[in-house]
C-alpha cells in the first residue's frame, strides 16, 4: 500500500501550479502528499498495526495450546483401539497438532517486520519477539506430548486386550504377533511372552491409565490454567491501547501470578509424591519379584506412563518460562506509548558512525599494516575469515 502510494504521489506531485519545477521541489512535494496518503490511509482505511494483530495471532496459539493440553483428558480416558488411525479422536489430535503448527509458523514469517512501523501500545516489537522463543518451545514439546496418542493407538499396545469389535482384534494381534517379514523366530516369541505377562499381573496398557491420569490431573489442570492466563493478559493488552488507566493489565497480572504460583506448586507436588502412582499397578508384582515368585517384569506399560509423565512435566516447565517472561514484561510496561520503528532509529545511528557506513562492508582491509623488521616487511592483510601475511624484501636487504 505504501508503494502504491508513493508512485500515486510522485505521479502528480509535478503537477501542482508552482511556478518552480525543480527536482527538490517537485521531490519534497511528492514525499509530502505520500505521507498525507498513508496518515489517511493507515488512520481510516488499515487502521490494525502489525503489533496488534501480531498479539492477536499469539492469543490464538495460546487458545490452541490450551486445547492441545486439555484434550489429553479425553485421550486418557479412551479405549486404545478408539484412537487408531482413522478414528475421530486420532483425526482431532492430529489436526490439532497441524493447526498449532500453522499457527506458529505464521507468527515467525511476521517477525522480522514488527519493528518497520509506528505502533502505539505497552508493549513494542521486541517484547513481542521475545515471546516467540518460549512459544516455540511450549509447541514443540506440546507436540511431543501429544504423539502419546499415536503410543495407543499403535498396533503393539492394541494386541494386549480385548474390545468388542473382534475383526479389529484379530488384525491388530495379527500384526502384533509378528507377522512382518524382519522379525525373527525369536523376537515374536518374546513378544508373545511379554503379552501374556502383562496380561497374567494386569499391567497392560489399558489397566495403567487410570493411574496415569489421577497422576498428572491437577499438574494438567495447572498447565491449562497459567495458558488461559497468559491469553487473558495479551488480550488485555491488545486491545485497551488506547484506554487510559492499567486496571484491567494489572488484574490480569494478579490473576496469572496466582495461577502461576499454582502451576508450580502442581510441578513440585508432581515430582515429590503423585509420580509415585505411576507404580502402583506395578506393586504386586515387584512384591512376587522381591519373593522370587517372578522372573521377569513386563515394563512396557511404565515406560509409557513415563513419556506421558516426563513429556508433561517438560510442557509445564515451558509454560512456566513463558508466564514468567509474559509477567515480567507486563509489570515493566504499564503505560502506553509511541513506539517508533526500530529499523529507522538502527539507520541513522549507522549514518552517524565515524568510519561511515561503507567501511568494511566486503570484509576485507584494503590499507595493509606494515610490520616492519630487520631485514624485511611484513604485509597484514585482514580478509573475512583469514589473516595473510605476505612478506618482502626491504630496499636495504
Amino acid at each position: 500500500m505504501g508503494f502504491g502510494c508513493f508512485i500515486f504521489a510522485l505521479s502528480f506531485g509535478p503537477l501542482f501550479p508552482v511556478a518552480q519545477y525543480t527536482l527538490l521541489n517537485s521531490m519534497l512535494t511528492s514525499v509530502a502528499c505520500y505521507i498525507a496518503i498513508a496518515l489517511v490511509f493507515i488512520t481510516f482505511a488499515f487502521p490494525e498495526t502489525l503489533n496488534h494483530s501480531y498479539l492477536a495471532f499469539s492469543a490464538e496459539l495460546l487458545g490452541k495450546f490450551q486445547g492441545i493440553l486439555a484434550m489429553q483428558e479425553e485421550v486418557l480416558r479412551t479405549d486404545p483401539h478408539d484412537i487408531v488411525t482413522g478414528t475421530p479422536l486420532a483425526t482431532k489430535t492430529a489436526m490439532a497438532r497441524t493447526g498449532m503448527i500453522m499457527q506458529l509458523q505464521q507468527l515467525m514469517g511476521q517477525k522480522q517486520f514488527l519493528n518497520l512501523e509506528f505502533s502505539w501500545g505497552r508493549w513494542n516489537g521486541d517484547d513481542i519477539k521475545d515471546m516467540l522463543e518460549p512459544l516455540q518451545i511450549v509447541a514443540t514439546r506440546l507436540g511431543a506430548l501429544n504423539g502419546f496418542a499415536k503410543i495407543m493407538g499403535h498396533p503393539l499396545s492394541l494386541a494386549d486386550h480385548k474390545h468388542e469389535d473382534t475383526e479389529s482384534v484379530s488384525e491388530a494381534q495379527s500384526d502384533a504377533s509378528g507377522t512382518a517379514v524382519d522379525d525373527t523366530f525369536l523376537l515374536r516369541q518374546f513378544r508373545e511372552r511379554n503379552l501374556a505377562a502383562e496380561e497374567e499381573h494386569g499391567v497392560r496398557l489399558i489397566d495403567v491409565l487410570p493411574n496415569i491420569r489421577d497422576a498428572t490431573t491437577e499438574l494438567r489442570a495447572a498447565g491449562v490454567a497459567t495458558l488461559a492466563s497468559i491469553q487473558a493478559l495479551i488480550v488485555a493488552v491488545n486491545t485497551h491501547r488506547y484506554k487510559r488507566g492499567n486496571a484491567l493489565q494489572s488484574t490480569r497480572l494478579a490473576e496469572l501470578d496466582t495461577s502461576l504460583t499454582a502451576l508450580r506448586a502442581a510441578i513440585a507436588d508432581f515430582k515429590a509424591d503423585r509420580r509415585f502412582m505411576l507404580l502402583q499397578p506395578y506393586q504386586a508384582v515387584f512384591e512376587k519379584h522381591d519373593a522370587g515368585a517372578v522372573n521377569r517384569i513386563p515394563l512396557r506399560a511404565l515406560y509409557q506412563s513415563y513419556v506421558f509423565a516426563s513429556n508433561l512435566t517438560v510442557v509445564c516447565t515451558g509454560i512456566v518460562q513463558l508466564a514468567e517472561l509474559a509477567s515480567q514484561t507486563a509489570a515493566k510496561r504499564t503505560r502506553a506509548r509511541l513506539w517508533a520503528p526500530k529499523g529507522l532509529r538502527a539507520i541513522v545511528k549507522l549514518l552517524r558512525t565515524p568510519n561511515g557506513p561503507g567501511e568494511g562492508a566486503v570484509g576485507e582491509d584494503v590499507q595493509p599494516e606494515q610490520a616492519e623488521g630487520r631485514d624485511m616487511v611484513v604485509y597484514i592483510v585482514r580478509s573475512e575469515h583469514k589473516i595473510y601475511l605476505v612478506s618482502w624484501p626491504t630496499a636495504g636487504a
